[in-house]
Formats: structure tokens, C-alpha cells, sequence
């Protein structure tokens, strides 16, 4: 193995020479001329792809998907029509997806299981018989919805089940991904940041940019001014990530090394900058019961470290752009008065101009397979989104379409949770981590739905089938250097001794 050792590494940085080419490329591209951003796109898109070519050509590869969930993150989106838009990714998805049905069918079938097809062939299926049935004279939206979900799930299948179609450890390629995923995130918030304050700003991106967003920044109201979002991402959809991340990053940051204190850092700084309440109480509370779980095992020294860092963190906020913790301080202040004057969640939640609405439609449209994925504004609704996944599902997919959908990420939460009380002492915590994780996304969903575009959608499918490998995991899985900080305390006591 060792011989190989070299060769493999020279291919790591390959690739990551000719990411950081297509990036350079991309920008210079997208600063060239408004009048050119369509050919730009287009350009950028080829050199994806040819990216994308350069992986060892096989029907199955690990590679080749680790380096499809990159572009899911940062997706060149290209219109037709005029008027509706597909991400880079969701076409290469729909590529490989190919690669894989080809190569399920070469295969001996007999040697090779593949898990849950079935039930993601079931929703597509749903979404397809009602984008189909459109009653309109042009469905577009409905055909670009559908897409949209269609390679999310065919994502989440074939992350699922590559380890087994290309013999290698779920839980090896579950961690790898899951770190990446991680540092994806961190870089996101920094592109951002950095195109709200450079000279040019979010010009220097404008080829990732999604159909008519022209800018990474997001104007609010007079509560808060500016919210920070991506390259794929808005600023709710930001920070849901950012909030859903952060058990897991401080899992890593206790059993991984220090360098995932700086990245938990920035996931607060990025959700200061993206002002959402719900998302920074889910995230304190989430934190806090991360350090209730660990308790004693946490190291004084780590915590005083960590305090320092985030103390330092906010003072510097407080005099380069005292203007995000004003909002912040507003935004809650808001939301604290409400309760004091005795108004209802829903008003609390800044949701009574639509979630009544909402349900409105939802009861008047109410069937057993929905009324397909696009938006419910066209039968009504006077805001674009209901803003409440499970009234949207049960719009888009019906009661059954629903119960179906719902059902995956549940069975991965229940198979995290039983794994979790079921494995080892390690293993159980890195468990319960991704548990609360996605615990996370689906209260806050309750106000929200991921399923608006296409390439955060993708992202939350990307968790799912990570999440559902994690649930699968046995302890001799686990990473050799994700041993718990007790363990290695012990360690470190014993050698002391001898």
C-alpha cells in the first residue's frame, strides 16, 4: 500500500489544482461583462464537467460522488426557457444516476444489495404523476420542482448504498463525508463574508449565483438590515445549516482536534451575520445540551480556551460591524416583547401573515398524493412558500405522498437513536450527535421548508443519507483517532504512571 501511497496523494492535489482553477476561472468569468453572465455560466459549466471527467471512469465510484457533493455547493445554475433554472449538479446527478442503473444492470445482482430504492422510486414516481397533471399552459415550475426533488433523492440513493457497491466502510465514508460537508459549510460562510465587505463584493461570484439573485446579500427589514446567505443557500436556509451543524462540529471539536473550535466559531459568526432566532436559540440549546451530555469529561482547559475564543470573537464583532449584534439584539427583543404583551406563537414566530393562509389552502386542496411540487402560490396562496414543511408536503405530496416522505428521515432519526443506546461508549456519542443534528432541522422546520430549491435541497438529502450510514455503523467503524477525550484522559494517565 505504501508505494501507492505517493500516486494517491498526486491526485488529491490534481484535483484540488483544478477545483481551484475552475473557481479562479468562474470569477474572472463572472467579472468580465453583465452583458456575458449567460455565456460565463455556460463556460463555467464546461469546465465543471470537465472536472467531473477527469475521476477514473467506472460505473461506480466513490470519488466521483464525493466530488458531485462538492458542487452541490457551489452550482452554476443554468436557465431555459427564459424563465426556469436547473443546477450544474442536478444535471451531473442525473448523469451519474445513470452510470449507476447501467451498472446495477451489468452486475451480478446476487453479490449486491442495494437499500431503499423502492422508496425513493415511490415519491418520484408521486411527483412526476402530478407535475404531469398541471392544468397549465406552461408547467415549467412544475417540471423544475420535480427535477429538483428527483435528483435529490437519486443522490441520496446513491450515497446510501456506494459503500457496499464499491466495498468500502459506511462508516469510513460517512465520517470522511461528514467532516468535508463540515469545512464546505465554513468556506461558504467566508465567501460570504467576504463578498459583503471586499471592493466588487458578490461581482466576484456572480456565475454561482441562482436565476435573478444578483448579490450574496440579503436586504431585511429595518430590524435587520443585512443577512448574510451563499452560493447555494439563503439566508434561512443558512442558518439551519449552521444551527444543524453545530452538535456536530462540537462532537468533533472534543474528540477530533482544536482546529474544530475555530470552525464552531464561525458557525456563530455566520449565524450572528444571518440573524435568525430560531436558528441561534436551536443552536444554544444545542450546545448546551452537548455540554450537559458530556459533562465532566470536558475539559476545564478546552472550555476556558473555547470562552476566551468566542469572548474575543464578539469584541471584535462589537468594533468592526457593531451593526449585526445591534440586529441581533433587536431582532430578539422583538420577539421577548411579543411574549410579554401575551401574543400567540404564531405572531411570535412572525408567521400570521401566512401559516393561516396556509392552511387555507392546505384543507382546500387536501387529497391522498398531493397536488404536485411547485409552489402552492398558484392556487392561492398570497405569499410564494407556506413556510411550514409538513403543511407543504402535505400540499405537494398528499396524506399518503407525505406520511411516505416524512418517513425516511424519521427512520433515520429512530435509527440513530436505537444506535445510539446500542453501540459503545464512542460510537454512541457520535450517535447522539447526529441525532440532535437532525432532531434540529426538523423543529425548525416547523417555520421553514428545505425543499424550495434545488441545491440546498440537495444538501439536506446529502445529510440524510449520511446520517442514515451513521445510523448503520457498528463501533469497529469508527474512525481510529474519533476516540472520546475520556478515553483519552485515561491514556494519558496511565503513561503518566508508568
Amino acid at each position: 500500500m505504501a508505494p501507492n501511497a505517493p500516486a494517491s496523494r498526486e491526485k488529491v492535489f490534481l484535483y484540488c489544482e483544478v477545483a481551484v482553477g475552475i473557481l479562479i476561472a468562474a470569477v474572472v468569468l463572472s467579472c468580465w461583462s453583465e452583458l456575458n453572465i449567460a455565456l460565463a455560466k455556460y463556460l463555467a459549466f464546461a469546465l465543471i464537467c470537465g472536472l467531473f471527467a477527469m475521476a477514473p471512469f467506472r460505473l461506480f465510484s466513490a470519488k466521483r460522488l464525493l466530488l458531485l457533493v462538492g458542487l452541490v455547493f457551489f452550482p452554476v445554475t443554468l436557465t431555459f426557457g427564459g424563465k426556469d433554472a436547473i443546477g450544474s449538479a442536478s444535471l451531473l446527478i442525473l448523469l451519474m444516476a445513470c452510470f449507476y442503473a447501467f451498472g446495477f444492470l451489468l452486475a451480478d445482482r446476487s453479490r449486491i444489495q442495494v437499500e431503499r430504492v423502492g422508496w425513493i422510486a415511490l415519491l418520484i414516481v408521486i411527483a412526476l404523476i402530478d407535475a404531469l397533471r398541471a392544468r397549465r399552459a406552461y408547467i415549467g415550475p412544475e417540471l423544475r420542482h420535480f427535477l429538483n426533488f428527483a435528483t435529490s433523492g437519486l443522490l441520496f440513493l446513491m450515497l446510501i448504498n456506494t459503500p457496499s457497491l464499491c466495498g468500502i466502510k459506511r462508516g469510513s465514508m460517512a465520517q470522511k463525508l461528514l467532516s468535508v460537508i463540515v469545512f464546505l459549510v465554513a468556506a461558504e460562510v467566508c465567501l460570504g463574508l467576504l463578498a459583503m465587505y471586499l471592493p466588487f463584493g458578490s461581482r466576484m461570484f456572480r456565475v454561482f449565483l441562482v436565476r435573478t439573485k444578483e448579490e450574496l446579500l440579503s436586504v431585511g427589514d429595518s430590524i435587520s438590515a443585512i443577512r448574510l446567505s451563499t452560493f447555494n443557500m439563503a439566508s434561512e436556509e443558512l442558518g439551519e445549516i449552521l444551527a444543524m451543524m453545530c452538535p456536530l462540529v462540537f462532537y468533533l471539536a472534543l474528540n477530533r482536534g482544536a482546529r474544530y473550535w475555530g470552525v464552531f466559531l464561525l458557525l456563530g459568526v455566520g449565524l450572528l451575520f444571518v440573524n435568525t432566532r430560531s436558528c441561534i436559540l436551536l443552536a444554544l440549546a444545542s450546545t448546551l445540551i452537548m455540554l450537559v451530555g458530556y459533562g465532566c469529561r470536558v475539559r476545564v482547559k478546552n472550555l476556558l480556551v473555547f470562552a476566551a475564543g468566542a469572548a474575543a470573537t464578539v469584541i471584535l464583532l462589537g468594533v468592526l460591524a457593531p451593526s449585526v449584534l445591534v440586529g441581533v439584539a433587536k431582532h430578539m427583543s422583538v420577539a421577548v416583547s411579543g411574549v410579554h404583551r401575551g401574543q400567540g406563537l404564531i405572531t411570535v414566530f412572525n408567521r400570521d401573515f401566512v401559516w393561516p393562509d396556509a392552511w387555507r389552502v392546505t384543507k382546500s386542496t387536501l387529497s391522498w398524493f398531493g397536488n404536485g411540487p411547485a409552489p402552492s402560490r398558484v392556487v392561492g396562496l398570497n405569499e410564494y412558500n407556506m413556510h411550514n414543511l409538513y403543511l407543504t408536503l402535505v400540499y405537494q405530496f398528499g396524506i399518503a405522498g407525505s406520511l411516505v416522505y416524512l418517513g425516511l428521515p424519521l427512520l433515520v432519526l429512530g435509527g440513530l437513536t436505537l444506535g445510539a443506546i446500542r453501540s459503545g461508549e464512542n460510537l454512541r456519542r457520535f450517535k447522539w450527535a447526529c441525532a440532535l443534528s437532525l432532531l434540529l432541522f426538523f423543529i425548525n422546520e416547523i417555520k421553514f421548508e428545505f425543499n424550495r430549491s434545488d441545491s440546498y435541497q440537495q444538501v439536506i438529502w446529502v445529510m440524510f443519507a449520511l446520517y442514515y450510514l451513521v445510523a448503520r455503523m457498528k463501533d469497529s467503524e469508527l474512525s481510529a483517532n474519533a476516540v472520546s477525550v475520556s478515553a483519552r484522559q485515561v491514556a494519558g494517565g496511565e503513561a503518566a504512571i508508568r
